[in-house]
């Protein structure tokens, strides 16, 4: 069965307050705890707070950023619909390189939306951040983000063994990386 393709403008922004519940039901859904390092819930509270040091302190001093990506128009925040997120951490000063990671929502999966999320996290890590570049690690069970970092130019260099535990099952991680 063929997916119809995204065909909407997507942009990038800042964490907003309102955006709690997206967090909260992208970190809470069980495939957060199998890809991430997390293993617990988090509450309201908690994301509330996230969101408001998030909003109060700068990429370079924390080394993490979360941006949400959207469909619509960037200058009418109403009528954007948040379609992922966006997290660039890990940042090394010195070397000029983070990782990277996105979520798509479940809406907006298999649509092409993955790949123009991470076009616009490359731009903008390379333009904004001067970054030289972006690295990521994928679970290697997961095949569409396997495909999604290949088809979006990240080069696959190791492979980590045996590198995450789930289910009472070991499973080897991908390294991706895209030098600018």
């Amino acid at each position: 069965m063929e997916t119809e393709l995204f065909s909407g403008k997507i942009f990038l922004r800042a964490l907003e307050p309102e955006d709690e519940s997206l967090l909260y039901d992208i970190e809470n859904r069980e495939e957060a705890f199998l890809s991430g390092a997390n293993h617990i819930p988090f509450s309201h509270d908690y994301l509330q707070r996230f969101i408001y040091a998030s909003l109060q302190e700068n990429f370079f001093s924390t080394g993490q950023l979360r941006l949400v990506a959207c469909c619509g128009e960037n200058n009418k925040k109403e009528i954007a619909e948040p379609v992922g997120v966006l997290d660039i951490f890990n940042y090394e000063a010195l070397h000029r390189r983070a990782e990277t990671g996105i979520v798509v929502c479940p809406a907006y999966r298999n649509k092409g939306v993955g790949e123009k999320i991470l076009a616009l996290a490359c731009t903008y890590a390379q333009n904004r951040l001067n970054l030289h570049q972006l690295y990521a690690e994928v679970p290697a069970n997961n095949k569409n983000s396997l495909k999604l970092f290949a088809k979006c130019g990240f080069e696959r260099c190791g492979i980590r063994k045996e590198w995450l535990l789930r289910a009472d099952r070991w499973t080897d991680t991908v390294l991706w990386q895209k030098i600018f």
